[in-house]
């Protein structure tokens, strides 16, 4: 499904979650590079000390939703998966959710 910042259904997980348990799968979860340059997604990076694509992929989990990362350089797949050592807050969750 389409499901990134600023690109997503809300009522997607928990209607896919009472249908038995479908997991939801983000199609182009960094909206084809788009949310790299989202101003409100690299200041919350830059608070974590994190990327704005890290950003957008810790939004997407903590929404419990998985992702699948296309990176071809191993530097761009080693940020990809270091999202799991922060958390971002029910503030910048909110922001983020209101796109």
């Amino acid at each position: 499904m389409p499901f990134s910042v600023g690109n997503w259904d809300k009522s997607l997980v928990s209607d896919d979650k009472l249908r038995g348990g479908v997991v939801v799968q983000a199609y182009s979860p960094l909206a084809s590079g788009g949310v790299i340059n989202d101003p409100d997604c690299i200041a919350i990076g830059k608070a974590h000390n994190k990327s704005a694509a890290q950003v957008a992929l810790r939004w997407i989990v903590q929404h419990n939703v998985t992702f699948s990362t296309q990176a071809s350089e191993a530097d761009y797949f080693k940020e990809d998966v270091s999202i799991f050592d922060f958390e971002l807050t029910a503030t910048e969750m909110a922001k983020l959710d209101a796109k």
